[in-house]
């Protein structure tokens, strides 16, 4: 069994007094419509004020990452940034961009991450992976596929397949997915993926070492609903 790194004493009440210094911009984000933070306005309370620090972000990250082995080097990370943070701003008090790179990196590692999906980029990544699947099984076994997975679920039911076996969005693909959306999203692919591993070897192993199926930010169409990718993805451009 793993052993669970903690966060320390000290990096704890810096990160608070980052998040104090912070205060406003973090409201403002997690009111954002467009999109989704991984984070709450309620959690953002009680790192601000909360009695229990420490525990508080320990339970943040356990929300957040999927393992021991994950908490534990985010952990390791928020260690190395905040002390970075702690030089610079002696050393070089004026470095604003050195800073402010270091001050979005933990708190991305926090949750404090808007995420916007928009559909139709979903649309596009669900072709690329379409499209792999119909030159292996065929376009009818395919198709088939996508329908006996698909969750009842009224907005999944959006994405239309024609007779040639192409993918299209009977809405707004401008329209950015909420989380409930991806949620769903998520457990259809997994579901249809899975049902194709069935029939085409290493097909899991295969489309996430060839990327198939990507969103612009770099995260995989099949990890749409995982914090962790979402960190360590490229932005457009920068939210915090």
């Amino acid at each position: 069994m793993s052993y669970l790194v903690k966060p320390g004493f000290s990096t704890c009440y810096y990160i608070r007094k980052l998040l104090l210094q912070n205060e406003e911009e973090l409201k403002t984000i997690l009111s954002q419509k467009a999109g989704f933070c991984f984070n709450t306005q309620e959690t953002l309370e009680k790192l601000l004020r909360g009695i229990y620090l420490e525990e508080t972000i320990e339970q943040l990250l356990q929300t957040l990452y999927a393992d021991t082995t994950e908490i534990s080097t985010k952990v390791e990370k928020l260690e190395v940034l905040v002390a970075n943070h702690q030089r610079i701003s002696v050393e070089s008090p004026h470095n604003y961009q050195g800073l402010g790179e270091i001050k979005r990196q933990i708190l991305w590692i926090l949750g404090f991450k808007r995420v916007a999906v928009k559909i139709e980029d979903i649309v596009q990544a669900l072709v690329q992976l379409n499209e792999y699947s119909i030159n292996y099984i065929g376009r009818t076994l395919t198709i088939n596929t996508w329908k006996s997975t698909r969750p009842d679920f009224e907005w999944l039911n959006l994405f239309e397949f024609d007779r040639f076996g192409k993918i299209t969005f009977a809405g707004q693909g401008k329209d950015v997915a909420n989380v409930e959306q991806l949620n769903w999203l998520q457990e259809w692919i997994v579901g249809y993926v899975c049902q194709v591993a069935q029939f085409i070897r290493d097909f899991t192993t295969t489309i996430e070492y060839k990327k198939i199926g990507e969103l612009p930010e770099g995260v995989l169409i099949t990890q749409v609903t995982s914090y962790s990718h979402w960190v360590a993805a490229k932005p457009r451009s920068a939210q915090v």
